[in-house]
Formats: C-alpha cells, structure tokens, sequence
C-alpha cells in the first residue's frame, strides 16, 4: 500500500521528488536500519541456510535476470543488471516470519549478503554494465545503505519490532517516490515501451518463482528467488544509470509487491 501511494504521488507531484534526488541515500539507509532492529534476531551458523540464499538468490535470480537483460534495449538492459546485482530486500526477514520460514537463517543472509555486496556489486557492475559504472560510487552507495545501518543495529534492540518495521516501510517508500519522482517524465512520455518490457519481466519472475516453491516448497527460497533490494539499486541507479534503467527498476519493485501477495496466498492455502 505504501508503494503504491508513494508512486501515485510520484507522478501527479514530482517536484520534491526530483529535488530531493541527491539525498536519496538517507532515506534508504534510515529504512535498512529499521528494518534490520524489526527483524533482528539471535545468530545462528547455518551453511544450509547460506547455501538456499547464494543458490536461489544469486546463482538463480540474479543469473536468470542477467540473461533476460541481454534481450533488453540498452538503458533498460543496464537498469535489470543493477537490480540483479543488489542484496535481497530489507523485508525478506518479514516476510519469512509471516510465511514460515528460516527466521534466523535469512537474517544472517541478508547481513551477510550486506557485506558481501562490497565487493560483488561494484565488481559485477563494472563487468557486466562496462567502464562507464563509477565503481568508487557505487562502493560508497552500499557502505552508506548497507554497512553503517547494519553496524549501528548492533547497538539497539527495541521490543516493538512491528512499529520498526512500519518505520522502514515509511521510508522506504519515501525512496520509492523519489526514485519515481525523477523518473515521472519518462515513463509517462514511453508508458508503452514500459508496458511492453515489464510484463515479459513480471511473467519470467513469477514462473521463476512458481516454479522454485513447486520444487523446494520452502518460504526462504521462493522469496530468494524473486526478491532484491529494488529501493537501493534504484537509488544507486539515480546516479549512474539513464532514465531508462531507474524506471525499469523502479517497475520490478511494485511487481515485487505484487509477486509477495500472489506467493502469500499460495502459502496461506498449505
């Protein structure tokens, strides 16, 4: 509901949006670091649970979207291969918990996939995405998002977890409006185009997805297999990406949306 209010608003009053664009950073990271005190939970070693995460997170999602980048025009390609490349979502915790997952597995892979992203991020983006990514930027993008959140979340641990995470779905979709807000002229003036590259998107996702629960039925790997980080890759593509590519990503993370509330209605018939 959030998002979709935060994209409504978007594109009938975009203005703060476009001038608050440099400052997108902060809104994101105030998110992760909610959500991270709303979904904190005690460490548990699992290479089970690492390995579900690296398979259908990374050697599953990212490399299937990477593929069907390929068949994209450029500035949309490059937008796919950014939301590839990110961490899974600051919800995934949330999500988990209400579909009965690995609780403490998935926390210790998002914190885990945080640090991770370091290195992986800007690595693959310059191979991948090619010598005009700012890999500096990028690097400085998941510190600030990813590194410092996690690292101040040690230092609290609040009782009500429910109004943490409304917090960072707040903010979140703050980032959201922002994100679309720049990107409002856009796609209002190439919807069409939109249309016709997010519907092929949201049709590999769900089969993707559908056919991991066919496979494993277990939460945790349905939602690494079609959930990333939509708000942070969006906001690292404000900077170095066209148009193009933060509209697209912009795109895949209301589809998200509606991908959890089609695999949480399959969940709740079990």
């Amino acid at each position: 509901m959030y998002l979709m209010v935060a994209a409504a608003l978007a594109l009938v009053f975009p203005g703060p949006g476009v001038f608050a664009k440099d400052y997108v950073l902060v809104p994101l990271a105030v998110s992760v670091f909610f959500s991270l005190l709303g979904s904190k939970q005690r460490f548990r070693l699992s290479f089970e649970g690492m390995k579900t995460g690296l398979v259908y997170n990374y050697l599953v999602l990212s490399v299937v979207l990477i593929v069907f980048a390929y068949f994209m025009p450029p500035g949309i390609r490059e937008g796919i291969m950014m939301y590839a490349l990110f961490p899974p979502a600051v919800g995934t915790v949330a999500l988990t918990v209400q579909w009965g997952g690995k609780v403490e597995d998935v926390f210790l892979f998002q914190l885990a996939s945080y640090a991770l992203s370091v290195v992986l991020i800007p690595v693959a983006a310059l191979a991948l995405i090619g010598a005009g990514v700012n890999a500096a930027l990028l690097v400085s993008y998941v510190i600030f998002a990813f590194i410092i959140p996690a690292a101040l979340s040690f230092a609290f641990n609040p009782k009500d977890k429910k109004l943490m995470a409304e917090i960072s779905l707040l903010f979140l979709a703050l980032v959201y409006y922002i994100v679309i807000a720049k990107s409002a002229s856009w796609l209002t003036n190439n919807w069409q185009s939109m249309l016709v590259y997010s519907i092929p998107l949201a049709a590999v996702c769900l089969l993707l997805g559908y056919a991991v629960y066919v496979f494993t039925r277990d939460p945790d790997s349905v939602l690494y297999s079609f959930l990333k980080n939509g708000g942070a890759a969006a906001a690292a593509s404000l900077a170095i990406l066209p148009e193009a590519g933060s509209a697209i990503i912009a795109v895949k993370t209301f589809i998200d949306v509606l991908l959890i509330v089609v695999f949480g209605m399959l969940w709740k018939k079990k």
